[in-house]
């Protein structure tokens, strides 16, 4: 995450050349109220993943204006066909 976007990548090992639609949400972590629910597709090129071996075509990128939801911290989850990613962030702005 940077102060304009999250980026990441998202692959099916299964199907590596398949670009995923990743969901993403943004909750307010105190008040739990979600300020973001937006799908994104996984199908930007990146050389770094064909280096490593891993599907070329599997980043992400989605701008986020973090100063419309105010200040405070927020939970950002990702998810792909209802199954979550493991690795739930936290933005403070």
């Amino acid at each position: 995450m940077t102060e304009h976007a999250i980026t990441g990548w998202a692959y099916d090992s299964d199907e590596p050349d398949e670009a995923l639609n990743v969901n993403i949400t943004i909750k307010n972590e105190e008040t739990g109220k979600e300020v973001l629910n937006q799908s994104v597709k996984a199908g930007e090129f990146r050389q770094e993943l064909l280096d490593d071996d891993k599907a070329t075509e599997s980043w992400l990128t989605l701008n986020v204006d973090w100063p419309s939801f105010g200040d405070g911290s927020y939970i950002i989850e990702a998810t792909v066909d209802g199954r979550t990613f493991s690795n739930t962030r936290t933005y403070t702005y």
